[in-house]
C-alpha cells in the first residue's frame, strides 16, 4: 500500500465533497446528530474553507482523506471510511501537524472514540468538555463534544 500526502488542487475538489459527505455522517452519527447533516456543497461553512490550508492523503494513487488547517486550529480531519483503520489518518496527521502552530486545537465529539484515540496517540489531551444543544438546532438534546489540545 502506497500512501502519500500532498497539497489540495481544485481537481480534487469532486472527491473532497464525497469523503466529507461520507465520513462527516458517519461522525454525526457518532454524535447522535445525523439529522442535522448537510452535504459540503450546501454546508454553510464551505465558502470559508478553502481559506484554510488543505492536505490530501492518497493510497495507492486514489483520494482517500484530508485535512484542513489554519493558524492553532486543525478543523476538518476526515478519512473515507472505506480506507479507515489502515494507519492512514496517522500518516495524514503526522503529516500536518508540524504545519500548524502550536497550541493546535480540535473539536470532536466526545463519543469518538476512535478519532480521540488517534488525536491522543499524537499528544493531544483533552481540555475542556461541554454538552449543548446543536448549533443549528438551538432546541435540540444536548450533544457532548469535547476540545483536545496539543502544546
Amino acid at each position: 500500500m502506497q500512501v502519500r500526502t500532498r497539497c489540495f488542487q481544485s481537481l480534487d475538489y469532486e472527491d473532497l465533497c464525497r469523503v466529507h459527505d461520507a465520513a462527516r455522517l458517519q461522525e454525526m452519527k457518532i454524535g447522535g446528530v445525523e439529522k442535522y447533516f448537510i452535504p459540503f456543497k450546501e454546508a454553510p461553512y464551505w465558502y470559508n474553507f478553502f481559506d484554510s490550508e488543505i492536505r490530501i492523503v492518497e493510497v495507492n494513487n486514489e483520494f482517500a482523506g484530508f485535512a484542513a488547517y489554519k493558524p492553532h486550529n486543525l478543523a476538518y480531519f476526515y478519512i473515507d471510511p472505506q480506507f479507515q483503520r489502515r494507519g492512514i489518518g496517522d500518516q495524514l496527521l503526522a503529516s500536518v501537524l508540524p504545519n500548524i502552530r502550536r497550541p493546535i486545537r480540535l473539536e470532536v465529539f466526545s463519543a469518538n472514540i476512535a478519532a480521540k484515540a488517534l488525536y491522543a496517540k499524537h499528544g493531544f489531551k483533552i481540555i475542556k468538555t461541554v454538552k449543548e444543544p446543536w448549533w443549528s438546532d438551538p432546541k435540540s438534546e444536548p450533544v457532548s463534544s469535547d476540545t483536545m489540545e496539543l502544546v
